[in-house]
């Protein structure tokens, strides 16, 4: 261990460093107290002046590895720019107007998320500006959310994200093209969320029509299982988007009205589109009074919808109660994983196992623009595949004995 008289502290370009003698008497770099903590290193000689020399180019080397200047061979107008800046730039490219395919505020909000997770990461890793940020560090992000237990499509949403903000930032000149890097990602296919049976939304609905003040729970859960709206869609549905024998839904998107309107509608796609209503929901529908300056699926005192209010509810007074009649099995999704949107499982499910609905009629109702889409949400139940095996004729029968 060196003497404290055989050390001190350098104030180089870019970081403080402890010089010190080895009993070997090779000098080495400490730089573990610097802003960006860094490691020891060795610098290869025994002599004082020489190890000076050297130690002001490994700090600059330093300097370079954690994006504080522009690595060798950059042209010298390719400046650094900060993690904060870029962000600051791409939030500005995000409002841009409707129009111009601007993203809305739902978006935006995601992305601010993505973007505090990727600075804390950063933060973490010593990275201080996008012209160190590549494939490696996107690798090492998605990793860190993995060990977070974020689910796979949340790790794969957020790195296609950053991957996003540093192309656009190449592509709009604020990056040197030395910056761009490719890192191909998988999107995970399927769905690990529960798909509810015939038998569970039975009970569920039988349960909600039973319980006392909950009429309009019940209708709401039986325009979720029979038209596989979002819990969003079904909130804002109005009577005047009901054809007049009310065998049509008009889902229309009112993206380019004027922001002002808060009741203004959006669908998750930005398409407007058309819904057959089934038979079994008509036959609710023409019971219910119809106040036009009313949505259709209310509270029980009139007032729009609230998707978290009516989650917090079906959890308590109908998902938990029927818990024990439908058991979970250990270290699997199940029935008591089961919330609202689970009800687009069960509808998309039902008309795929059905094979009367084509996927690009299905695609059409369920708003998709990707058929892969549809096969997020189809999970054939096992007592309806074994119907279909059994339906279907592998070789001709013999004939006679």
């Amino acid at each position: 261990m060196a003497s404290r008289k055989s050390s001190n502290i350098h104030n180089c370009e870019y970081f403080s460093w402890r010089l010190y003698c080895r009993p070997s008497g090779v000098f080495y770099a400490d730089g573990r107290g610097a802003t960006v903590s860094m490691r020891r290193l060795s610098l290869n000689t025994k002599d004082r002046h020489s190890a000076i020399q050297r130690l002001k180019q490994l700090d600059r080397r330093m300097a370079m590895q954690h994006g504080l200047i522009p690595m060798e061979g950059m042209a010298s107008n390719d400046g650094i720019l900060p993690i904060d800046e870029g962000f600051r730039i791409y939030q500005e490219y995000l409002e841009r107007p409707e129009a111009a395919r601007g993203v809305r505020d739902s978006t935006r909000k995601r992305y601010r998320s993505v973007f505090g997770h990727f600075k804390d990461y950063c933060a973490a890793k010593n990275i201080g500006s996008w012209n160190a940020v590549n494939a490696s560090q996107l690798h090492g992000f998605g990793k860190k959310l993995e060990n977070s237990k974020y689910k796979p499509r949340s790790v794969y949403l957020e790195m296609t994200t950053i991957k996003q903000v540093a192309k656009y930032l190449v592509e709009q000149k604020h990056l040197p093209a030395s910056c761009a890097f490719r890192c191909p990602l998988t999107k995970p296919e399927g769905s690990d969320k529960h798909c509810y049976s015939v038998e569970e939304v039975a009970a569920i609905l039988e349960l909600a029509k039973s319980l006392p003040d909950c009429q309009w729970m019940y209708r709401a859960l039986v325009g979720l299982a029979y038209t596989g709206l979002r819990i969003q869609e079904l909130a804002s549905l109005r009577w005047s988007d009901f054809s007049d024998n009310l065998s049509m839904i008009h889902l229309g998107d009112q993206g380019h009205r004027s922001r002002l309107e808060a009741d203004r509608r959006r669908t998750k796609s930005g398409r407007s589109r058309m819904l057959p209503v089934h038979a079994d929901l008509r036959e609710l529908l023409q019971g219910m009074p119809r106040d036009r300056s009313r949505p259709v699926f209310t509270t029980e005192r009139g007032y729009r919808l609230n998707d978290g209010r009516l989650r917090d509810q079906f959890v308590r007074k109908i998902i938990r109660p029927l818990t024990e009649r439908f058991p979970t099995p250990e270290g699997q999704k199940g029935f008591k994983d089961g919330r609202l949107h689970n009800f687009r499982h069960f509808f998309c499910s039902r008309m795929a196992a059905s094979s009367k609905v084509t996927a690009l009629v299905l695609q059409k109702w369920l708003g998709h623009t990707d058929s892969k889409m549809v096969q997020h949400y189809f999970d054939l139940q096992d007592a309806e595949a074994k119907t279909l095996m059994s339906s279907i004729e592998l070789l001709p029968k013999p004939q006679g004995g």
